[in-house]
């Protein structure tokens, strides 16, 4: 995540996909998914590299409004 966050940018990044069989599955992967890009962009904006408005905004694109866009869904 630290490296695509410095070479991809960020409306090019999903955190979260959700293609499981089933919803226990599903849930696990959005908390681990949502703790590894909090994690990450907390790092982020300690160290400088993100302002804490970016690292919100990127937050929300990387877990909802990309695939929002992408899947067209309203």
């Amino acid at each position: 995540m630290h490296e695509w966050l410095e070479t991809i940018p960020s409306n090019k990044i999903m955190a979260f996909g959700g293609d499981y069989h089933n919803v226990e599955n599903t849930f696990g992967h959005s908390l681990m998914a949502r703790a590894i890009v909090s994690k990450v962009l907390i790092e982020k904006v300690r160290i400088g590299y993100f302002s804490e408005d970016e690292a919100k905004n990127i937050a929300k694109k990387i877990l909802y409004d990309n695939a929002v866009e992408l899947f067209n869904l309203k």
